[in-house]
């Protein structure tokens, strides 16, 4: 999981905004599959899907709802069209944001129906025989949706192990290596919401 460029969330500024078909795991391997998790203020009806296929990379994008809340939109906002972005360090952005995401009682703004279709792409892309043994996912979303992207993280691993999606939340909970960001941000309501989509055939 990764936050999206904060140019592209929260505004424009003169240079290329770095794209997720440019990131590289840690091992320097591009990224075969994407869940690019979008959020919009002019939100399509039904929320968008869509499949692209850009030098060999797969990528879904899900269109979602934008979220408003204003000191933290004017501040990201703010600081996407300076320079002061090229110093604030990801420590920095973890506490910039650390208070705004879970405006929505840690429930994904993900419809049934995009839950299903990153579940599916995530099942095929492990799969995948053209990258056996090698199929490096990522999903992004602006740095406002935690939610979102764990819980997609959470309804796959369910589907995937035939767990329940609590269980597989609580070990994303408790698990050491993940930054604290990651933790806590889908509410019992929401583990409800991604159970739904964990059993549904």
């Amino acid at each position: 999981m990764a936050f999206e460029d904060d140019t592209l969330a929260f505004g424009e500024r003169t240079g290329s905004p770095v794209l997720e078909e440019e990131l590289r795991t840690a091992e320097g391997q591009r990224f075969t599959h994407i869940i690019k998790i979008r959020a919009l203020k002019s939100m399509p009806q039904p929320p968008g899907v869509s499949y692209t296929m850009e030098n060999e990379t797969h990528i879904l994008t899900l269109d979602i709802p934008s979220r408003t809340y204003n000191k933290f939109d004017y501040f990201m906002r703010t600081i996407a069209s300076t320079e002061v972005l090229e110093t604030v360090t990801p420590e920095t952005a973890y506490n910039i944001c650390a208070d705004f995401n879970d405006p929505h009682g840690g429930i994904t703004l993900l419809s049934l129906r995009q839950m299903l279709m990153a579940r599916e792409f995530l099942s095929w892309a492990s799969a995948d025989i053209q990258f056996p043994g090698s199929v490096q996912a990522l999903i992004t979303a602006p740095r406002d949706h935690c939610t979102d992207m764990v819980s997609v993280v959470g309804c796959y691993l369910a589907h995937l192990t035939r767990n329940h999606a609590t269980v597989v939340l609580h070990q994303i909970n408790e698990e050491k290596s993940l930054r604290s960001i990651w933790k806590n941000c889908v509410s019992e309501e929401g583990v409800t919401v991604i159970q739904e989509a964990v059993d549904y055939v």
